[in-house]
């Protein structure tokens, strides 16, 4: 089975094949450029440039693959609105001129399922684990297709933490590898409060306000290495917590890391510590496959045909839909 992956749901346009489960080929564009100006992405000038982009894109695509498409997956949420459309109706055109099927894919998933791109399937339950720019949520995964959201931030995602904060520092959109490259030449570390909240439940409002009382401190360029530890050290210890809670209730066996702050190499230490100290296994996508990519929608597409789910071209995007 050949699955086609298209990606909108933010500021990456990506195009993607998938044959049998394995990646054939991939493209993306990402519009980290477009959108340094203004400190972080505007929704407008994302769908412009999926506008821009979604074609030349797809004609590379049909040039390092000539074979007939069996299913299109789409991204159609969570995610921004405008550019959840234009994916969409590029994603039913495909599926009209090639009389294939259509699957609409939820952005989340597509990011636990990115670990079937270099892993075998996860054995189950699995405590899935997202952190991205937009996302902070942890899944139980206690089946094929069966997913519960039990924790989850109720205000600033983990990334978009990072990157308010690195636009403090004077550090461009999007901020989450600078803040990391700088931590590596830390000598000490400033410490910064960490998040006190019962239950799964979280939230990195305080985290981003004691960090900010901190940072302007500073006086001395110097002591950023030192802060930028200090900000990923609290912002992951305090998931970290959440995350040993969890396997603490339940019988967990796994664990999958997703989203585009899971390449961040200080987070995929602390849960690899938490890995061996419960003696579960743990998955985390290549860096290229945790930000968002059109080979997690094909890889997920993919595994929904297997589960017999398609739609039609009445299919809409859903900006806030929930794993």
């Amino acid at each position: 089975m050949i699955v086609l992956g298209i990606e909108t749901s933010c500021d990456d346009t990506g195009i993607a094949v998938v044959k049998d489960g394995s990646l054939i080929c991939e493209v993306r564009s990402t519009q980290e450029e477009v959108h340094k100006k203004f400190g972080g992405v505007v929704p407008e000038v994302a769908s412009r440039e999926h506008f821009k982009t979604l074609l030349p894109l797809y004609e590379i695509i049909k040039e390092k693959f000539s074979e007939k498409i069996d299913v299109v997956a789409v991204t159609v949420g969570p995610g921004l609105p405008g550019s959840l459309s234009l994916g969409l109706c590029f994603a039913k055109t495909i599926a009209l001129c090639e009389n294939v099927k259509i699957v609409g894919v939820n952005h989340l998933e597509a990011h636990l399922l990115a670990c079937l791109l270099e892993y075998r399937y996860p054995k189950f339950p699995t405590l899935g684990v997202i952190v991205s720019g937009g996302h902070t949520e942890i899944i139980l995964w206690s089946g094929w297709g069966v997913y519960e959201r039990i924790g989850w931030t109720v205000d600033d995602a983990i990334g978009e933490v990072i990157d308010k904060i690195g636009r403090e520092m004077g550090i461009s959109y999007p901020a989450g590898s600078e803040i990391e490259r700088l931590s590596q030449s830390a000598k000490g570390e400033i410490k910064i409060s960490r998040l006190k909240m019962e239950g799964y439940m979280m939230s990195f409002s305080g985290i981003k306000t004691a960090a900010l009382r901190e940072f302007r401190k500073i006086s001395s360029k110097e002591d950023y290495p030192s802060f930028a530890l200090g900000l990923q050290n609290s912002l992951f210890s305090s998931l970290s917590t959440k995350i040993e809670k969890v396997i603490e209730d339940y019988q967990i066996k796994e664990i999958v890391l997703g989203g585009g702050v899971a390449a961040n190499g200080i987070l995929r230490n602390k849960v690899e510590e938490i890995c061996k100290k419960y003696g579960l296994g743990m998955m985390v996508p290549s860096p290229k496959f945790c930000a968002d990519n059109a080979a997690m929608v094909a890889i997920c597409g993919y595994d929904k045909t297997l589960r017999g789910i398609s739609d039609d071209l009445s299919l809409d995007y859903r900006p806030d839909w929930k794993i």
